[in-house]
């Protein structure tokens, strides 16, 4: 699964210029750094939770007490998840997002790529 949430942030990172690290921590575990070169870290963009998951990918559902932990470390949080067949990210604080009983419903999703293979 690790190699997976590699890929997954590798991804991202290739799209918009960033470095990921691993934090040896499950929530978030990545923290992603500014690079223009998209090899040596700068400066520090945001904390990440980083996910492979199945389901439904026009909205994705995190319970409230994870997405708690990913903005207590950083206001700025990013959820990124691998599907089956594309890799998506949300930023909640500026998004936002619904509450439905104990869960966040995220639905505004952008895409970072469509196809597993470059993730997987």
């Amino acid at each position: 699964m690790q190699d997976t949430e590699n890929g997954i942030a590798a991804a991202f990172g290739r799209k918009f210029k960033l470095v990921p690290s691993r934090t040896g921590d499950d929530i978030p575990n990545f923290i992603f750094y500014e690079s223009p070169d998209g090899i040596h870290p700068e400066g520090y963009k945001g904390a990440g939770w980083v996910m492979r998951c199945d389901g439904n990918k026009d909205k994705l559902l995190i319970p409230l007490d994870s997405l708690k932990k990913l903005l207590d470390k950083d206001k700025k949080g990013i959820v990124l998840v691998g599907f089956d067949d594309v890799a998506v990210f949300s930023s909640p604080s500026k998004t936002g997002f619904v509450v439905e009983g104990g869960v966040a419903v995220l639905t505004d999703l952008i895409k970072v790529v469509e196809r597993k293979g470059l993730y997987e």
